[in-house]
């Protein structure tokens, strides 16, 4: 069996990375995309030996870490929703202003913000699947 070269675990900041490059060469013309993949395979990100045929788009990549052929570096994760918690960590008066802020203070948005901020990448709000809206009555 062949040995593989490329990582399977990112950090956070090798991700972000990541995204820009891929995004950058889903655009970009064949004479800068072999440089571009050559920056890829420098973070340690072989593209073929992990998605073999599939084209290189931002939604291929965001696919390879949902079904885990890729993924975050655990303790990368950690030490970034540690630095977003104390960046976030309101004071009592702060506190107070949230408590009468209503929805946009609620424990849902608390936790998508943070998403947000750890993936980079801004969630889809309120989106709602057909297959999951229940009874129509007919």
């Amino acid at each position: 069996m062949a040995q593989r070269n490329s990582k399977t675990s990112f950090t956070g900041d090798e991700l972000r990375h990541i995204i820009s490059l891929v995004s950058v060469l889903e655009n970009a013309d064949s004479s800068k995309q072999k440089g571009i993949r050559n920056k890829l395979r420098n973070i340690g990100l072989y593209w073929s030996e992990v998605a073999s045929g599939v084209p290189y788009t931002v939604a291929n990549l965001k696919s390879l870490f949902e079904n885990g052929v890729l993924k975050l570096d655990e303790q990368s994760v950690n030490e970034q929703i540690q630095t977003v918690k104390s960046e976030r960590m309101p004071s009592s008066e702060t506190t107070e202003s949230i408590k009468a802020s209503g929805r946009k203070a609620s424990d849902e948005h608390y936790v998508i913000d943070l998403c947000d901020e750890l993936l980079g990448v801004p969630a889809e709000r309120q989106y709602r699947f057909d297959f999951l809206r229940g009874d129509t009555g007919v």
